[in-house]
């Protein structure tokens, strides 16, 4: 059993067997995922790993699924004839807006319990919390616990992770928003970029002087 930031470990199999030989692993109690080979030497992958179903009441039967990146290379230095296999989060969230980002799975927008929330300058890896749901997340600005911050917006269309490029987004204004409450809304700079097998998404607040649309007569 290891846990995020553990060192690397050692592995071997109990035989000698260059095509037969494969692994698989589990999170957090859930089932194993699907085997794989270590001979993979140079190339990058994905894998889904089931997770553990939900306890909570509103999403009772639903079962998340864990997205890996996986990277398989040669070490350096005096583990050069040692193969080396890298496990991180397919998707990793950053928040820059410099308000409380939320987002959730597209589907389940109306469950609280199904929201990711990220205060400005969070770094959270993000996972699917419905198998059966679309592979799409929505994003909106809410207040900031804590402070007198009361500007919120409504979620935004889907958003497709595996999009490389950046990208504009717009944050709808809140619906049904009190009288004395913001109800603009905003132009978020959406950016995903790859490195490996894993993908980073950054969001950030659009420059004012440059608009999203364009109209040409």
């Amino acid at each position: 059993c290891e846990t995020p930031g553990d060192p690397p470990f050692m592995f071997s199999f109990d035989s000698v067997d260059l095509t037969g030989n494969k692994v698989c692993f589990c999170v957090r109690g859930s089932d194993w995922g699907p085997p794989f080979s270590l001979e993979s030497m140079g190339t990058n992958g994905v894998l889904e790993v089931p997770g553990k179903p939900s306890e909570v009441p509103a999403l009772k039967g639903t079962r998340p699924i864990h997205e890996f990146g996986m990277t398989f290379e040669l070490g350096l230095g005096q583990f050069s004839r040692s193969k080396m296999c890298s496990i991180v989060p397919r998707y990793t969230v950053v928040n820059r807006m410099g308000y409380t980002l939320q987002l959730v799975q597209t589907g389940l927008e109306k469950e609280p319990n199904a929201v990711l929330e990220l205060k400005d300058g969070d770094l959270v890896p993000y996972h699917w919390m419905d198998e059966k749901k679309p592979k799409t997340f929505l994003a909106r600005v809410v207040p900031t616990i804590g402070t007198h911050d009361t500007f919120a917006t409504g979620w935004s269309g889907s958003l497709q992770p595996e999009q490389v490029g950046t990208f504009s987004v717009r944050l709808p204004p809140e619906s049904g928003g009190m009288e004395d409450k913001p109800t603009e809304s905003l132009n978020v700079q959406v950016s995903v970029k790859l490195r490996k097998s894993a993908a980073f998404i950054v969001f950030r607040r659009e420059a004012e002087d440059e608009p999203q649309y364009a109209v040409d007569n």
